[in-house]
């Protein structure tokens, strides 16, 4: 018997040994698992058609490169920043990850993405094939930290069946999008003389940040030291949604509605959504949904938009840098692939291509490029949506002045930017 508990003991410590050992290998190796392939993660939140399109990517980077080894795992969006920051923190990053670019200052600043200048200059992704102001939301300090996948801006979408029966049409007397404020005052007047329900906000974050762009709203000062959230623009572009919904009645009120079933179902006249939509939105047959830009309310075209960029991670070993790197040139190249998920491509060269001149919806979102805004750059983007939230939904909701909602807001996110200035002179990250 206790022979037997000695070899039973010496099996299990084998046992254990060789886990430890097969462990490490992972950890380390990349080059000494699955046949001498170099093993790489990509970690993304891409779910629905995105995801489906995002692993046919990695099925097919994985035929056309042998020597290396991708695999994409998708977390949900709701903590996504959550794992992949706490991985970073302890060291466990994926070599490959999706970052949009607003939020890319926190990971720029705690350390955990590498910059890509020396990939770059070695490679066929030139800089030149990006819009300026889409490669310039993920360069800091004169060095780049991401390649830009995609731009999802804000567009709209509008029933034009519903625009037909409404009168909203062109000398042919086919649906025509409202270009302008007044144009699009007079359009959900139309619908909602025939009973039906012209315009409903959907997230609130990005329609309110676009009109606030449109009316030169600012939402920091130059070197972000003060938040200007309260600023005359701002209050006078949340002004000019409220005045639609409580006095002249346009508008319906934001609380118990859910505007995308309301669009999806033909009651909706016009909505501001991303591309994200598009499957959805536009997948009814008994009625015509079109695509237009964001119309001008203000002193100047603009839309919200942000971008799914491709980062590697700042701890990424030696030996895997290349095959991380060909990962991310390979998805960049492919990126007509993603725009059949519904996205606009950030490479010119690929939006150029006729087979994404054939995406008649994808290409109105692509029109609005030169006047995309992304949230601002910095490092604290969490607090300030977590408080520009909550202004816009008193505001909307009648529970507070636009006035007094943003100057509470602008006082809290203060606060922030001076904690955060704090921590810096006390050399935490």
């Amino acid at each position: 018997m206790s022979n037997l508990l000695i070899w039973s003991k010496r099996v299990l410590l084998i046992a254990v040994v060789c886990l430890f050992v097969v462990v490490l290998l992972a950890r380390i190796g990349g080059n000494s698992m699955g046949g001498g392939k170099v093993q790489i993660r990509w970690w993304n939140m891409f779910a629905g058609p995105d995801g489906k399109h995002a692993l046919g990517m990695v099925r097919a980077f994985n035929e056309s490169h042998p020597e290396v080894h991708a695999s994409m795992q998708r977390l949900e969006f709701n903590t996504f920043y959550s794992k992949v920051f706490v991985a970073g923190l302890g060291g466990r990053s994926p070599e490959v990850f999706i970052v949009h670019s607003d939020l890319l200052p926190r990971f720029v600043q705690a350390g955990l993405v590498r910059p890509l200048d020396d990939l770059i200059a070695e490679s066929g992704i030139s800089k030149q094939d990006f819009d300026p102001n889409i490669f310039e939301a993920v360069t800091f300090e004169d060095s780049v930290y991401a390649i830009p996948l995609d731009i999802h801006p804000m567009g709209m979408y509008y029933n034009a069946t519903m625009f037909e029966k409404a009168g909203v049409v062109d000398e042919n007397g086919t649906a025509k999008a409202p270009e302008t404020g007044l144009e699009f005052l007079e359009a959900i007047k139309k619908i909602t003389n025939i009973g039906g329900r012209a315009f409903v906000i959907t997230w609130a974050r990005i329609n309110m940040y676009t009109i606030m762009q449109q009316f030169n709203g600012r939402m920091f000062n130059e070197d972000f030291s003060v938040c200007t959230l309260n600023s005359a623009e701002n209050v006078r572009a949340l002004k000019y949604i409220v005045d639609l919904i409580y006095e002249d009645e346009l508008i319906p009120r934001p609380q118990n509605l859910d505007p995308y079933t309301g669009f999806r179902q033909g009651n909706v006249g016009i909505v501001f959504e991303g591309p994200w939509m598009m499957h959805d939105f536009m997948k009814s047959e008994d009625f015509e949904v079109k695509v237009a830009s964001i119309p001008q309310f203000g002193e100047r075209p603009a839309t919200w938009a942000n971008s799914h960029s491709l980062v590697i991670s700042a701890d990424i070993p030696d030996e895997k840098l290349d095959a991380a790197w060909s990962f991310i040139e390979y998805i960049s190249d492919e990126s007509l692939t993603w725009a059949k998920a519904g996205q606009v491509p950030a490479r010119r060269s690929v939006r150029e291509s006729e087979g994404f001149k054939s995406m008649i919806a994808q290409g109105e979102f692509a029109r609005q490029i030169e006047n995309v805004e992304y949230f601002p750059r910095v490092p604290y983007l969490f607090e300030f949506l977590g408080e520009f939230d909550l202004a816009i939904e008193r505001a909307l909701r009648g529970e507070m002045s636009p006035q007094e909602a943003l100057d509470r807001a602008t006082d809290r996110i203060n606060d922030v930017i001076e904690r955060n200035h704090d921590m810096k002179r006390n050399g935490a990250s």
